[in-house]
């Protein structure tokens, strides 16, 4: 018998996610936040492929991703698009200093 996975998204973290870009005041830490999730969830993405897990099943003999597999990789691409998101504002609101020589 699979054993059942269920994860549950860090709902602050969807909150700050979806004031993005207006919420420029704040980066550095929905950075670090998103990096700490993002980092989480592929560890366990990682673990739970190598795992008997009831993540996929057969369909017509082809492997598909169960219902809570699906929302799982989902999450994880949200959070990596919050984060390449994040980066490229930061990028955008670094003041430059000094000269070019």
């Amino acid at each position: 018998m699979k054993r059942r996975i269920e994860y549950s998204p860090n709902i602050i973290l969807f909150q700050m996610i979806a004031l993005l870009p207006e919420n420029n005041f704040n980066l550095t830490l929905v950075a670090k936040l998103l990096q700490k999730e993002r980092t989480n969830l592929y560890r366990l993405l990682t673990f739970l492929s190598t795992k008997d897990y009831d993540f996929y099943h057969i369909v017509d003999g082809k492997k598909l991703l169960t219902e809570e597999g699906i929302k799982l990789y989902t999450y994880a691409k949200v959070i990596s698009h919050a984060y390449v998101q994040i980066q490229c504002i930061e990028k955008k609101s670094v003041p430059v200093t000094g000269t070019n020589r």
